[in-house]
């Protein structure tokens, strides 16, 4: 089971990841002939997602950042967003997005090579 929270428009970050899926999946099912549905594919379309993630999460909070004023890295990734997912503002969970595709694309190359 998995438990999300959001506040705002905080949603739309596990909307983009899926969106973002669906459509790899549709490049992927169309049957370009240099694709493979191996892990590393996936983690790149997390990689997609979290870039997509932090524009528009930025671009929505900005008001809240500009308020904020961050002085250092610390100060922008933490700040009192509208827009949260996960008790975070939906840019910083993009960090965590495109670690699970960092993750992904790392266990895949490294299965490649073992196999």
């Amino acid at each position: 089971m998995f438990i999300a929270w959001w506040t705002g428009k905080g949603y739309v970050t596990m909307v983009i990841v899926l969106l973002t899926m669906v459509v790899f999946g549709l490049i992927l099912q169309a049957g370009a002939p240099f694709l493979q549905d191996r892990m590393w594919y996936w983690g790149i379309s997390f990689i997609a997602a979290a870039a997509i993630n932090w524009t528009v999460g930025t671009r929505w909070n900005k008001k809240r950042i500009e308020r904020a004023k961050p002085k250092h890295l610390g100060q922008r990734l933490w700040y009192p967003a509208i827009n949260r997912f996960m008790s975070m503002p939906m840019e910083t969970f993009s960090l965590v997005i495109a670690f699970v595709g960092l993750a992904l694309i790392a266990s895949g190359l490294a299965s490649s090579v073992t196999t």
